[in-house]
Protein backbone atom coordinates (compact mmCIF):
# COMPACT_ATOMS: atom_id res chain seq x y z
CA UNK A 1 0.00 0.00 0.00
CA UNK A 2 1.49 3.35 -1.09
CA UNK A 3 1.42 6.57 0.95
CA UNK A 4 -1.50 8.02 -0.98
CA UNK A 5 -3.52 4.91 -0.10
CA UNK A 6 -2.72 5.41 3.58
CA UNK A 7 -3.79 9.05 3.18
CA UNK A 8 -7.16 7.91 1.91
CA UNK A 9 -7.68 5.49 4.80
CA UNK A 10 -6.11 7.52 7.63
CA UNK A 11 -9.31 9.31 8.64
CA UNK A 12 -11.28 6.09 9.03
CA UNK A 13 -8.72 3.51 10.16
CA UNK A 14 -9.31 2.01 13.59
CA UNK A 15 -5.90 1.59 15.22
CA UNK A 16 -7.04 -1.43 17.21
CA UNK A 17 -7.51 -3.22 13.88
CA UNK A 18 -3.92 -2.62 12.75
CA UNK A 19 -1.91 -2.32 15.99
CA UNK A 20 -1.75 -5.11 18.57
CA UNK A 21 -1.42 -3.41 21.95
CA UNK A 22 -2.76 -0.41 23.81
CA UNK A 23 0.75 0.94 24.47
CA UNK A 24 1.64 0.82 20.78
CA UNK A 25 -1.66 2.44 19.82
CA UNK A 26 -0.93 5.21 22.32
CA UNK A 27 2.37 5.89 20.54
CA UNK A 28 0.58 6.14 17.18
CA UNK A 29 -1.93 8.57 18.68
CA UNK A 30 0.94 10.73 19.94
CA UNK A 31 2.62 10.62 16.54
CA UNK A 32 -0.64 11.48 14.79
CA UNK A 33 -1.29 14.41 17.12
CA UNK A 34 2.28 15.76 16.99
CA UNK A 35 2.79 15.39 20.73
CA UNK A 36 5.70 17.78 21.54
CA UNK A 37 6.79 15.42 24.32
CA UNK A 38 7.57 12.64 21.83
CA UNK A 39 10.91 13.63 20.29
CA UNK A 40 12.69 10.26 20.63
CA UNK A 41 11.21 6.98 19.46
CA UNK A 42 12.67 3.46 19.53
CA UNK A 43 11.31 0.43 17.70
CA UNK A 44 12.28 -2.87 19.25
CA UNK A 45 11.22 -6.43 19.83
CA UNK A 46 8.61 -6.96 22.52
CA UNK A 47 10.25 -7.45 25.92
CA UNK A 48 8.60 -7.66 29.31
CA UNK A 49 11.51 -5.69 30.79
CA UNK A 50 10.35 -2.61 28.90
CA UNK A 51 6.96 -2.57 30.59
CA UNK A 52 4.80 0.08 28.95
CA UNK A 53 7.60 2.50 28.11
CA UNK A 54 5.93 5.45 26.38
CA UNK A 55 8.66 6.03 23.78
CA UNK A 56 9.35 2.43 22.72
CA UNK A 57 7.16 0.79 20.09
CA UNK A 58 7.39 -2.92 20.94
CA UNK A 59 6.76 -4.90 17.77
CA UNK A 60 4.25 -7.70 18.32
CA UNK A 61 2.36 -10.10 16.13
CA UNK A 62 -0.47 -8.24 14.45
CA UNK A 63 1.27 -4.86 14.17
CA UNK A 64 1.00 -3.30 10.72
CA UNK A 65 4.30 -1.43 10.46
CA UNK A 66 3.14 0.39 7.37
CA UNK A 67 0.88 2.47 9.63
CA UNK A 68 3.74 3.09 12.05
CA UNK A 69 5.89 4.33 9.17
CA UNK A 70 3.01 6.44 7.84
CA UNK A 71 2.46 8.30 11.12
CA UNK A 72 6.20 8.78 11.65
CA UNK A 73 6.34 10.24 8.15
CA UNK A 74 3.62 12.77 8.95
CA UNK A 75 4.98 13.70 12.38
CA UNK A 76 6.67 17.09 12.82
CA UNK A 77 8.16 16.74 16.34
CA UNK A 78 10.37 13.64 16.22
CA UNK A 79 14.11 14.30 16.29
CA UNK A 80 15.57 10.84 16.90
CA UNK A 81 14.53 7.42 15.62
CA UNK A 82 16.07 4.11 16.68
CA UNK A 83 15.25 0.97 14.70
CA UNK A 84 16.47 -2.01 16.70
CA UNK A 85 14.08 -4.62 15.40
CA UNK A 86 11.68 -5.25 12.56
CA UNK A 87 10.13 -8.65 11.81
CA UNK A 88 11.56 -10.84 9.06
CA UNK A 89 8.65 -10.03 6.75
CA UNK A 90 10.33 -8.00 3.99
CA UNK A 91 7.04 -6.42 2.92
CA UNK A 92 6.48 -5.05 6.41
CA UNK A 93 9.96 -3.55 6.36
CA UNK A 94 9.43 -1.94 2.96
CA UNK A 95 6.12 -0.41 4.06
CA UNK A 96 7.74 0.99 7.19
CA UNK A 97 10.73 2.59 5.44
CA UNK A 98 8.58 3.85 2.61
CA UNK A 99 6.28 5.52 5.12
CA UNK A 100 8.97 7.42 7.02
CA UNK A 101 10.31 9.01 3.81
CA UNK A 102 7.94 11.95 4.27
CA UNK A 103 9.37 12.96 7.63
CA UNK A 104 11.33 16.24 7.67
CA UNK A 105 11.88 16.67 11.43
CA UNK A 106 14.09 13.69 12.30
CA UNK A 107 17.78 14.61 12.52
CA UNK A 108 19.27 11.34 13.74
CA UNK A 109 18.55 7.70 12.88
CA UNK A 110 20.08 4.64 14.51
CA UNK A 111 19.65 1.38 12.58
CA UNK A 112 20.92 -1.39 14.85
CA UNK A 113 19.27 -4.53 13.63
CA UNK A 114 18.93 -7.89 15.32
CA UNK A 115 17.68 -10.20 12.61
CA UNK A 116 17.60 -9.82 8.83
CA UNK A 117 15.97 -6.87 7.06
CA UNK A 118 17.39 -7.43 3.61
CA UNK A 119 16.04 -5.43 0.70
CA UNK A 120 13.65 -3.32 2.79
CA UNK A 121 16.67 -1.20 3.78
CA UNK A 122 17.15 -0.18 0.14
CA UNK A 123 14.06 2.08 0.30
CA UNK A 124 15.48 3.97 3.30
CA UNK A 125 15.13 7.33 1.58
CA UNK A 126 15.81 9.91 4.33
CA UNK A 127 16.88 13.12 2.55
CA UNK A 128 16.58 15.34 5.65
CA UNK A 129 18.47 13.20 8.19
CA UNK A 130 21.92 14.53 9.12
CA UNK A 131 23.21 11.67 11.31
CA UNK A 132 22.96 7.90 10.80
CA UNK A 133 24.47 4.97 12.65
CA UNK A 134 24.32 1.40 11.38
CA UNK A 135 25.00 -2.00 12.89
CA UNK A 136 23.68 -5.40 11.90
CA UNK A 137 24.15 -8.95 13.07
CA UNK A 138 23.57 -10.04 9.45
CA UNK A 139 26.29 -7.73 8.27
CA UNK A 140 26.90 -8.71 4.64
CA UNK A 141 23.27 -9.17 3.67
CA UNK A 142 21.93 -6.05 5.35
CA UNK A 143 24.97 -3.88 4.55
CA UNK A 144 24.38 -4.32 0.82
CA UNK A 145 20.82 -3.01 0.99
CA UNK A 146 21.68 -0.39 3.62
CA UNK A 147 24.29 1.03 1.23
CA UNK A 148 21.61 1.42 -1.46
CA UNK A 149 19.37 3.33 0.94
CA UNK A 150 22.28 5.39 2.25
CA UNK A 151 22.84 6.92 -1.19
CA UNK A 152 19.51 8.71 -0.83
CA UNK A 153 20.41 10.42 2.47
CA UNK A 154 21.63 13.54 0.74
CA UNK A 155 21.86 15.79 3.82
CA UNK A 156 23.97 13.33 5.84
CA UNK A 157 26.82 14.92 7.81
CA UNK A 158 27.68 12.21 10.36
CA UNK A 159 28.01 8.46 9.88
CA UNK A 160 28.95 5.89 12.49
CA UNK A 161 28.94 2.15 12.08
CA UNK A 162 30.14 -0.73 9.98
CA UNK A 163 32.29 -0.35 6.89
CA UNK A 164 32.10 -2.26 3.61
CA UNK A 165 33.12 -1.40 0.07
CA UNK A 166 29.48 -0.75 -0.87
CA UNK A 167 28.90 1.52 2.13
CA UNK A 168 32.06 3.44 1.19
CA UNK A 169 30.78 3.90 -2.36
CA UNK A 170 27.61 5.45 -0.94
CA UNK A 171 29.42 7.61 1.62
CA UNK A 172 31.74 9.21 -0.93
CA UNK A 173 28.70 10.26 -3.00
CA UNK A 174 27.22 12.32 -0.15
CA UNK A 175 28.12 16.01 -0.52
CA UNK A 176 27.86 17.10 3.14
CA UNK A 177 29.47 14.15 4.89
CA UNK A 178 32.13 15.40 7.32
CA UNK A 179 32.31 13.12 10.38
CA UNK A 180 32.84 9.36 10.32
CA UNK A 181 33.19 6.94 13.22
CA UNK A 182 33.93 3.31 12.32
CA UNK A 183 33.42 0.66 14.97
CA UNK A 184 33.73 -3.09 15.26
CA UNK A 185 31.39 -5.25 17.32
CA UNK A 186 32.78 -7.53 20.03
CA UNK A 187 36.36 -6.29 19.83
CA UNK A 188 37.00 -7.98 16.46
CA UNK A 189 39.86 -6.51 14.42
CA UNK A 190 39.09 -4.89 11.10
CA UNK A 191 39.86 -7.29 8.22
CA UNK A 192 41.83 -6.64 5.04
CA UNK A 193 38.72 -6.15 2.89
CA UNK A 194 37.47 -3.51 5.30
CA UNK A 195 40.90 -1.86 5.37
CA UNK A 196 40.86 -1.64 1.58
CA UNK A 197 37.41 -0.04 1.77
CA UNK A 198 38.81 2.40 4.31
CA UNK A 199 41.63 3.30 1.94
CA UNK A 200 39.11 4.14 -0.78
CA UNK A 201 37.04 6.18 1.66
CA UNK A 202 39.98 8.34 2.72
CA UNK A 203 41.21 8.71 -0.86
CA UNK A 204 37.86 9.83 -2.28
CA UNK A 205 35.71 11.47 0.44
CA UNK A 206 37.28 14.93 0.26
CA UNK A 207 34.90 16.60 2.73
CA UNK A 208 35.85 14.56 5.82
CA UNK A 209 37.02 16.65 8.77
CA UNK A 210 36.89 14.02 11.52
CA UNK A 211 37.66 10.32 11.08
CA UNK A 212 37.49 8.17 14.21
CA UNK A 213 39.14 4.76 13.80
CA UNK A 214 39.93 4.22 17.45
CA UNK A 215 40.26 0.61 18.60
CA UNK A 216 39.34 -1.08 15.33
CA UNK A 217 42.54 -3.15 15.25
CA UNK A 218 44.26 -1.65 12.20
CA UNK A 219 47.72 -2.97 13.05
CA UNK A 220 50.59 -2.30 10.67
CA UNK A 221 48.94 -3.74 7.54
CA UNK A 222 45.81 -1.67 7.99
CA UNK A 223 47.84 1.45 8.75
CA UNK A 224 49.79 1.01 5.52
CA UNK A 225 46.56 0.81 3.50
CA UNK A 226 45.19 3.84 5.33
CA UNK A 227 48.41 5.72 4.53
CA UNK A 228 47.94 4.98 0.84
CA UNK A 229 44.54 6.66 0.98
CA UNK A 230 45.85 9.65 2.94
CA UNK A 231 48.58 10.20 0.37
CA UNK A 232 46.11 10.36 -2.54
CA UNK A 233 44.56 13.75 -1.83
CA UNK A 234 43.87 16.38 0.79
CA UNK A 235 41.13 14.55 2.66
CA UNK A 236 40.87 15.48 6.34
CA UNK A 237 41.80 19.08 5.47
CA UNK A 238 41.94 20.99 8.77
CA UNK A 239 40.55 17.79 10.31
CA UNK A 240 41.26 15.13 12.91
CA UNK A 241 42.31 11.49 12.63
CA UNK A 242 41.86 9.30 15.72
CA UNK A 243 43.95 6.11 15.70
CA UNK A 244 43.98 5.31 19.41
CA UNK A 245 44.43 1.71 20.51
CA UNK A 246 45.04 0.13 17.10
CA UNK A 247 48.15 -1.93 17.73
CA UNK A 248 50.11 0.26 15.30
CA UNK A 249 53.84 -0.46 15.40
CA UNK A 250 56.85 1.17 13.82
CA UNK A 251 56.16 -0.09 10.28
CA UNK A 252 52.63 1.25 10.32
CA UNK A 253 53.71 4.61 11.71
CA UNK A 254 56.50 4.93 9.16
CA UNK A 255 53.90 4.52 6.39
CA UNK A 256 51.63 7.12 8.02
CA UNK A 257 54.54 9.52 8.47
CA UNK A 258 55.39 9.23 4.79
CA UNK A 259 51.77 9.95 3.81
CA UNK A 260 51.80 13.19 5.81
CA UNK A 261 54.34 14.53 3.34
CA UNK A 262 51.66 14.27 0.62
CA UNK A 263 48.67 15.10 2.80
CA UNK A 264 49.88 18.28 4.47
CA UNK A 265 46.49 19.45 5.73
CA UNK A 266 45.72 17.16 8.69
CA UNK A 267 45.31 19.27 11.83
CA UNK A 268 44.95 16.69 14.63
CA UNK A 269 46.45 13.19 15.01
CA UNK A 270 45.84 10.87 17.95
CA UNK A 271 48.19 7.88 18.26
CA UNK A 272 47.66 7.04 21.95
CA UNK A 273 47.97 3.49 23.24
CA UNK A 274 49.68 1.88 20.28
CA UNK A 275 52.90 -0.16 19.97
CA UNK A 276 55.15 2.64 18.75
CA UNK A 277 58.83 2.70 19.70
CA UNK A 278 61.66 5.11 18.95
CA UNK A 279 62.05 3.86 15.35
CA UNK A 280 58.52 4.74 14.31
CA UNK A 281 58.48 7.92 16.34
CA UNK A 282 61.69 9.17 14.70
CA UNK A 283 60.03 8.77 11.29
CA UNK A 284 57.02 10.81 12.38
CA UNK A 285 59.19 13.42 14.07
CA UNK A 286 61.14 13.88 10.84
CA UNK A 287 57.86 14.40 8.97
CA UNK A 288 56.73 16.96 11.56
CA UNK A 289 59.85 19.03 10.98
CA UNK A 290 58.48 19.79 7.49
CA UNK A 291 54.73 19.84 8.21
CA UNK A 292 53.05 23.21 8.62
CA UNK A 293 49.51 21.89 9.11
CA UNK A 294 49.51 19.62 12.15
CA UNK A 295 48.55 21.48 15.34
CA UNK A 296 47.56 18.74 17.81
CA UNK A 297 49.48 15.49 18.35
CA UNK A 298 49.05 12.84 21.01
CA UNK A 299 51.37 9.84 21.40
CA UNK A 300 50.57 9.19 25.04
CA UNK A 301 50.94 5.68 26.52
CA UNK A 302 53.35 4.42 23.86
CA UNK A 303 55.62 3.18 26.59
CA UNK A 304 58.39 1.85 24.31
CA UNK A 305 59.38 5.42 23.38
CA UNK A 306 62.51 6.45 25.26
CA UNK A 307 64.94 9.34 25.47
CA UNK A 308 65.89 8.66 21.83
CA UNK A 309 62.35 9.38 20.72
CA UNK A 310 62.19 12.48 22.92
CA UNK A 311 65.34 13.72 21.21
CA UNK A 312 63.65 13.28 17.82
CA UNK A 313 60.53 15.26 18.77
CA UNK A 314 62.73 17.93 20.31
CA UNK A 315 64.46 18.42 16.96
CA UNK A 316 61.06 18.81 15.32
CA UNK A 317 59.97 21.40 17.88
CA UNK A 318 63.01 23.47 17.03
CA UNK A 319 62.09 23.60 13.34
CA UNK A 320 60.42 26.80 12.17
CA UNK A 321 58.19 24.70 9.91
CA UNK A 322 56.75 22.74 12.85
CA UNK A 323 53.70 24.62 14.12
CA UNK A 324 52.45 22.20 16.77
CA UNK A 325 50.31 23.92 19.40
CA UNK A 326 49.26 20.96 21.57
CA UNK A 327 51.57 18.00 22.30
CA UNK A 328 50.52 15.15 24.60
CA UNK A 329 53.30 12.90 25.93
CA UNK A 330 51.53 11.34 28.91
CA UNK A 331 52.97 8.05 30.18
CA UNK A 332 56.06 8.32 27.97
CA UNK A 333 59.36 7.27 29.50
CA UNK A 334 60.99 10.67 29.15
CA UNK A 335 63.36 10.37 32.08
CA UNK A 336 65.60 13.08 33.47
CA UNK A 337 67.82 13.44 30.41
CA UNK A 338 64.75 13.54 28.16
CA UNK A 339 63.36 16.36 30.29
CA UNK A 340 66.53 18.37 29.73
CA UNK A 341 66.42 17.74 25.97
CA UNK A 342 62.77 18.76 25.80
CA UNK A 343 63.47 21.85 27.88
CA UNK A 344 66.15 22.98 25.40
CA UNK A 345 63.65 22.59 22.56
CA UNK A 346 61.00 24.58 24.39
CA UNK A 347 63.39 27.49 24.80
CA UNK A 348 63.52 27.77 20.99
CA UNK A 349 60.01 26.74 19.99
CA UNK A 350 57.48 29.56 19.47
CA UNK A 351 54.31 27.66 18.55
CA UNK A 352 53.53 25.26 21.41
CA UNK A 353 50.84 26.47 23.85
CA UNK A 354 49.97 23.16 25.57
CA UNK A 355 52.26 20.32 26.67
CA UNK A 356 51.01 17.35 28.71
CA UNK A 357 53.53 15.14 30.55
CA UNK A 358 51.39 13.24 33.06
CA UNK A 359 53.05 10.13 34.46
CA UNK A 360 51.51 6.94 35.79
CA UNK A 361 52.81 5.18 38.87
CA UNK A 362 54.91 2.78 36.78
CA UNK A 363 56.36 5.42 34.43
CA UNK A 364 59.93 6.70 34.59
CA UNK A 365 60.03 10.01 36.45
CA UNK A 366 61.37 13.11 34.72
CA UNK A 367 63.26 13.93 37.90
CA UNK A 368 64.10 17.23 39.55
CA UNK A 369 66.84 18.26 37.12
CA UNK A 370 64.61 17.42 34.15
CA UNK A 371 61.78 19.46 35.59
CA UNK A 372 64.12 22.41 36.21
CA UNK A 373 65.25 22.23 32.58
CA UNK A 374 61.62 22.18 31.44
CA UNK A 375 60.87 25.20 33.63
CA UNK A 376 63.77 27.12 32.12
CA UNK A 377 62.65 26.20 28.62
CA UNK A 378 59.09 27.28 29.34
CA UNK A 379 60.30 30.58 30.71
CA UNK A 380 61.75 31.37 27.27
CA UNK A 381 58.84 29.91 25.29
Amino acid sequence: MMNFQYDTLAASVRLKDVISSASNRAILHRLKNNDPGLTHLSIDESDDDYGDDDDIFQVREGDDLGWLGYFIGRNEKLKYLSVCYLPGDAEQGRKFFFGIQRNTSIDEVDVSIRGFLGESLSVMNLPHVTSISFDSYSKREDAHYFALGLRQCEALEDYSGLLTAEIVASLVSLPWLSNIYIYKRGGLAINREECMALRELVANATGIIHLDLSRVGLGNDGSELLAEGLACNSSLADGALDLRGNGIGDEGLQALASSLASNAKLRELNLCNNNISDTGWEALAESLAHNRALRVLSISANTAITETGVRAISRSLQSRKCLLEDLQLDSINIGEEGGKILGDALSINTSLVSLSLMCGENDISIGDDGLKALAVGLSHN
